[in-house]
């Protein structure tokens, strides 16, 4: 600890280590990420994937996802409407749960279709 904090004191600062991997039994070594994908199972797999995809890729998939789900044109055109509104709000930034809260709250005082 000591040694750490000289060396920031002199300017070199931490340093973050730049492979984590994790050695198995039969000396294989595993990178952190690939154990973590292993240990998630199918869902979590999938999430993580999502979560790696840029603003434009997700919103690509959510539109694929509506135009499986949705078969009348009018309801498909309404919620990629939905969709884009959303989207435009995020300004960038990854959704999460908190944001599409903060979105929906807005349409909470209209009456259901």
């Amino acid at each position: 600890m000591v040694r750490a904090l000289a060396s920031h004191a002199r300017g070199q600062g931490f340093k973050s280590p730049t492979a984590h991997n994790v050695s198995g039994s039969n000396n294989e070594e595993l990178p952190l990420r690939e154990l973590l994908e292993a240990l998630l199972g199918a869902e979590g797999r999938r999430r993580l994937a999502l979560r790696r995809l840029s603003n434009e890729d997700l919103f690509r998939h959510y539109d694929d996802e509506l135009v499986l789900r949705l078969h009348a044109p009018k309801n498909l055109s309404g919620a990629r409407k939905f969709l884009a509104k959303f989207k435009e709000y995020l300004g960038g930034y990854p959704p999460s749960p908190q944001l599409a809260k903060a979105f929906l709250v807005q349409y909470s005082n209209r009456k259901p279709l």
